[in-house]
Protein backbone atom coordinates (compact mmCIF):
# COMPACT_ATOMS: atom_id res chain seq x y z
CA UNK A 1 0.00 0.00 0.00
CA UNK A 2 2.85 2.38 0.86
CA UNK A 3 4.46 2.01 -2.57
CA UNK A 4 1.19 2.78 -4.31
CA UNK A 5 0.64 5.95 -2.30
CA UNK A 6 4.22 7.20 -2.58
CA UNK A 7 4.25 6.43 -6.31
CA UNK A 8 1.05 8.49 -6.70
CA UNK A 9 2.70 11.46 -5.00
CA UNK A 10 5.85 11.12 -7.07
CA UNK A 11 3.88 10.82 -10.31
CA UNK A 12 1.87 13.93 -9.42
CA UNK A 13 5.14 15.79 -8.98
CA UNK A 14 6.41 14.50 -12.32
CA UNK A 15 3.33 16.00 -14.07
CA UNK A 16 4.21 19.57 -13.08
CA UNK A 17 5.15 22.07 -15.76
CA UNK A 18 8.87 21.78 -14.90
CA UNK A 19 9.19 18.44 -13.08
CA UNK A 20 12.35 17.48 -11.19
CA UNK A 21 12.43 14.09 -12.95
CA UNK A 22 11.34 12.48 -16.20
CA UNK A 23 10.17 9.25 -14.58
CA UNK A 24 10.15 7.97 -11.03
CA UNK A 25 9.40 4.75 -9.13
CA UNK A 26 9.54 3.07 -5.76
CA UNK A 27 9.08 -0.55 -4.85
CA UNK A 28 10.38 -3.66 -3.20
CA UNK A 29 12.47 -6.24 -4.99
CA UNK A 30 13.63 -9.62 -3.80
CA UNK A 31 17.29 -10.23 -4.65
CA UNK A 32 17.45 -13.68 -3.07
CA UNK A 33 14.89 -15.77 -1.28
CA UNK A 34 15.63 -14.29 2.15
CA UNK A 35 16.47 -10.69 1.19
CA UNK A 36 14.19 -7.95 -0.01
CA UNK A 37 15.25 -4.41 -0.88
CA UNK A 38 13.34 -1.17 -1.10
CA UNK A 39 14.27 0.87 -4.16
CA UNK A 40 13.54 4.46 -5.04
CA UNK A 41 14.72 5.76 -8.37
CA UNK A 42 14.25 8.43 -10.96
CA UNK A 43 15.39 9.43 -14.42
CA UNK A 44 16.35 13.10 -14.62
CA UNK A 45 17.29 15.62 -17.29
CA UNK A 46 20.96 16.34 -17.92
CA UNK A 47 22.25 18.33 -14.97
CA UNK A 48 19.17 17.55 -12.88
CA UNK A 49 20.56 14.99 -10.45
CA UNK A 50 20.59 17.23 -7.37
CA UNK A 51 17.13 18.65 -8.08
CA UNK A 52 15.68 15.19 -8.65
CA UNK A 53 17.36 13.72 -5.56
CA UNK A 54 16.16 16.59 -3.42
CA UNK A 55 12.57 16.08 -4.61
CA UNK A 56 12.74 12.33 -3.86
CA UNK A 57 14.11 12.95 -0.38
CA UNK A 58 11.56 15.65 0.43
CA UNK A 59 8.58 13.52 -0.65
CA UNK A 60 9.76 10.44 1.23
CA UNK A 61 10.61 12.44 4.36
CA UNK A 62 7.18 14.07 4.31
CA UNK A 63 5.58 10.62 4.08
CA UNK A 64 7.75 9.38 6.96
CA UNK A 65 6.93 12.34 9.19
CA UNK A 66 3.29 12.97 8.38
CA UNK A 67 2.01 9.79 6.72
CA UNK A 68 -0.82 9.90 4.20
CA UNK A 69 -4.29 11.40 4.35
Amino acid sequence: MYNGMINDRLEDLSRQSDPPFLSVYSGNIRIIRSRELYILGAAVKDGGIMRGLEALLIITEMARRFGFT
